[in-house]
């Protein structure tokens, strides 16, 4: 028979404990939802500001070749989640990191600052393990503390 020692706790519960939310599908989502804002931006200002038929067509081009990654980019994503694809939570910061950095792209894009563009994706750094924790800890205090 094994001894514990008093530090060592079994752990008999029925279900298994809850798992860290995985780092790669929130990038992979967040990455999807940053080309799906731009592919937006880009196909509204298609129609709002033509100036030439060849750049609108272009940027039509450009915005359904961008959605049809974003569209692969959240099936890998929501493919990689495993347990969590039910959790809308799982969605929400990734989400929101992703529009945040497609919208900040995008304005780079459109303000002709095309050396700041790689700058916005320092914000995939909130999707990393320890940062995200404690970004939930600060939403949700109650959720996700020892009983």
């Amino acid at each position: 028979m094994r001894t514990r020692t008093p530090l060592q706790r079994r752990n008999n519960a029925p279900v298994r404990p809850p798992q860290p939310p995985a780092t790669i599908p929130d990038i992979i989502i967040a990455l999807s939802a940053s080309a799906m804002t731009m592919a937006i931006v880009f196909l509204a200002l298609s129609f709002i500001n033509v100036t030439g038929q060849a750049g609108a067509e272009l940027a039509r081009l450009f915005a359904a070749s961008l959605l049809a990654s974003a569209l692969f980019l959240f099936a890998l994503g929501f493919g990689l989640l495993g347990d969590d694809r039910a959790d809308l939570v799982a969605y929400a910061l990734p989400g929101l990191v992703g529009v945040t950095i497609g919208g900040l792209v995008a304005a780079c894009f459109l303000a002709p600052a095309l050396n700041l563009i790689p700058a916005p994706f320092v914000l995939l750094v909130v999707l990393l393990g320890p940062i995200r924790r404690r970004l939930e800890r600060m939403a949700a205090p109650g959720r996700g503390q020892p009983r």
